[in-house]
């Protein structure tokens, strides 16, 4: 007699897909440290069968991906649909707003 044995992958995973409508234009990259496009996408984690994802579990919001080197960003609130920039009032290059480190909440005992 014949031994099945089989192997069943699933798991979750991060999956990013292009917002239809979204925001695309030149801003300034952090990692690749020239002006270069971006655009924007929505990013989801999803339970996966052999590698196909089958309902989403997280929604993890609004991103801005890096054309040249691939990597994503926080949406700047300027640029989101509930802010108050249009599409043609958003610069064509934004001077390295993605480079700088967010600020850390200071502790009242800190000392500047």
């Amino acid at each position: 007699m014949a031994d099945l044995s089989f192997i069943i992958v699933f798991g979750t995973r991060w999956h990013f897909k292009r917002t239809v409508d979204g925001w695309d234009g030149t801003l300034n990259c952090p990692v690749c440290k020239v002006p270069t496009q971006m655009i924007q996408q929505h990013a989801f984690k999803a339970f996966t069968l052999y590698w196909w994802p089958l309902f989403r579990t997280e929604d993890g919001g609004e991103l801005l991906q890096c054309v040249r080197c691939r990597q994503r960003f926080e949406l700047l609130p300027e640029l989101s649909p509930e802010g108050s920039a249009v599409e043609e009032e958003v610069p064509e290059a934004v001077p390295d707003v993605l480079a700088e480190p967010m600020p850390a909440d200071p502790s009242p005992d800190a000392v500047p």
